[in-house]
């Protein structure tokens, strides 16, 4: 009799040890995103749209996104688009930065120069529905002075 108690505590431990998570101690967090999901093949981005005062585009020299988690410097608009630029639209953020994002949002900063000169600089926080990323906080535009177009 003794055996099956002891057979029996002995089973119990060893399950409570291969099942951790669900018997000794609070369960473990899943994964934010499922593995088996599926997602629409089109590539998303956040951008903004920087204007002079009269309403104007802005034609900046050079944009540069910071996550500011880790102060990491991403250049994000490797695929320039004239079309955007010519309206003064650049990308703050993209599905290509997805996988290094906090799925509930993280502040990345948005740097603009003109001329040389930092004109604009504002946080925006962007998370991820895990498929695409999305603006949680944000401005869709930012007016700037600048002196020579």
């Amino acid at each position: 009799m003794k055996t099956i108690h002891l057979l029996g505590l002995i089973s119990f431990l060893m399950l409570c040890a291969c099942r951790k998570e669900i018997i000794c101690s609070e369960p473990i967090p899943a994964s934010p995103c499922s593995s088996d999901l599926i997602c629409t093949a089109d590539f998303r981005s956040v951008s903004v749209e920087v204007k002079d005062k009269q309403g104007n585009p802005v034609l900046l020299d050079k944009v540069i996104s910071y996550r500011l988690s880790t102060g990491e410097e991403i250049l994000v608009d490797d695929l320039k688009n004239q079309f955007m630029l010519d309206q003064g639209e650049y990308m703050v953020w993209s599905d290509g930065q997805k996988n290094i994002t906090n799925k509930t949002g993280e502040q990345i900063q948005f740097v603009g120069f003109k001329n040389g000169t930092e004109v604009i600089r504002k946080n925006f926080t962007i998370g991820h529905d895990c498929c695409h990323i999305e603006k949680k906080e944000g401005p869709s535009e930012l007016t700037v002075s600048v002196d020579a177009q």
